[in-house]
């Protein structure tokens, strides 16, 4: 008699088999999708920030965030670093533009009882370089923007320089990190936390690309595909943090492949 049916010891094979398909599947497709999403909230992250200082140099009919009067406002104490009360005002002014709910003095209390990473995993401090001296204010879309502006004055080069490098940076007026999330975790560089010098023309420059490069190292190939490069973020080498990390993520097409 032809036998119809699967007996019971095959479906729970069957059943096996899925599982262990499935355990060792999902956690990529997770993966993935978690990728995707911190790679469109950054998306989104730059993109408010970047129409946000147009319209504000629109508004004012300037071509350079120096020449608006917020910005006057920020350079009034430069010298001594970051102003809290300067960037509040700042900020104050772009709320036209970015909807703000919150301020914190510093990344500390952002990130009080959380733990901020390296995109190698590592645990760093506050007072790191890339994290300490900014003032964090976060948005109604769970963003969190910080701005230290400690520095920026030996962050200049001519046009000349700029023509002949290839590159559109040439006056930096803040230091920028966005954590797309605030401080839900991960909290790690390159995943959630992206760095950022921002330009004269209102433009977010990423750690990693040819203009920060040669705005740092007189040089356009300290760059995130290099891997001798201090900002490398190759399949190899992550380097310094993983701050490069946020140019290779743009340039390729806000893709998180890595």
């Amino acid at each position: 008699m032809k036998k119809l049916g699967f007996t019971l010891a095959e479906v729970l094979i069957a059943l096996a088999l899925v599982g262990i398909v499935s355990a060792l599947t999902l956690p990529t497709l997770v993966s993935e999708n978690q990728k995707k999403a911190q790679a469109t909230a950054l998306s989104v992250a730059v993109s408010d920030f970047e129409t946000a200082m147009r319209s504000m140099m629109e508004a004012e009919d300037v071509t350079e965030l120096v020449d608006t009067k917020a910005w006057k406002r920020v350079a009034n104490n430069l010298s001594s670093g970051t102003s809290e009360a300067n960037i509040r005002n700042f900020v104050g002014d772009i709320s036209d533009y970015i909807e703000f709910q919150s301020f914190d003095r510093n990344v500390s209390n952002f990130y009080r009882g959380k733990t901020v990473r390296d995109i190698n995993g590592n645990s760093i401090g506050a007072g790191n370089w890339a994290m300490s001296g900014k003032v964090v204010f976060s948005t109604n879309k769970n963003l969190a923007y910080m701005m230290n502006t400690g520095n920026v004055q030996n962050r200049v080069i001519t046009a000349a320089q700029a023509l002949t490098n290839g590159i559109n940076l040439r006056n930096v007026v803040a230091f920028i990190t966005i954590d797309i999330n605030g401080s839900q975790p991960p909290n790690m560089f390159g995943r959630d936390i992206f760095y950022f010098e921002l330009g004269d023309d209102g433009v977010l420059y990423p750690f990693g690309g040819r203009d920060v490069s040669f705005m740092v190292n007189q040089d356009v190939t300290s760059t995130w595909n290099n891997a001798n490069s201090v900002y490398a973020c190759t399949d190899a080498v992550k380097a310094r943090l993983g701050v490069g990390c946020t140019a290779r993520l743009i340039e390729n097409g806000y893709k998180m492949d890595y």
